[in-house]
């Protein structure tokens, strides 16, 4: 059990030493939901931790080198298809942003993302 006082990715890190672990980060398709997972992979990483991102295969250079596991179209696929659906572009809170990622990306996105992790050949 991790202790109360742990409040920062690096006394989590601290306390898991000489653990293994696989760390599975899973993000919208943007840079600015993606890009403030990386210091929190890279540290896990430096520790011998096994760390890949589930996102769309479009952002592999930006996560590099972390490993990337690409599932789901990119976000201007998932806008176009939720534009489909509701006749609208959305451009903030409301009905449409709740179609784009409760509905639309959910539906194109979950089959791929949950074949994509695999059991660890190191477990």
């Amino acid at each position: 059990m991790i202790p109360l006082r742990t409040r920062c990715v690096r006394d989590l890190l601290e306390y898991v030493k000489g653990f293994f672990m696989r760390v599975l980060f899973s993000a919208v398709p943007v840079a600015g939901h993606v890009l403030p997972l990386l210091p929190m992979a890279g540290a896990a990483q430096t520790e011998g931790h096994e760390v890949a991102i589930l996102t769309s295969e479009g952002l592999r250079e930006l996560v590099a080198p972390v490993q990337l596991l690409g599932a789901g179209p990119s976000i201007e696929d998932q806008v176009a298809e939720t534009v489909r659906r509701t006749g609208r572009r959305w451009a903030g809170p409301g009905p449409e942003a709740a179609e784009m990622f409760a509905g639309t990306r959910v539906d194109v996105t979950y089959d791929q993302a949950l074949m994509r992790p695999r059991p660890s050949p190191r477990i």
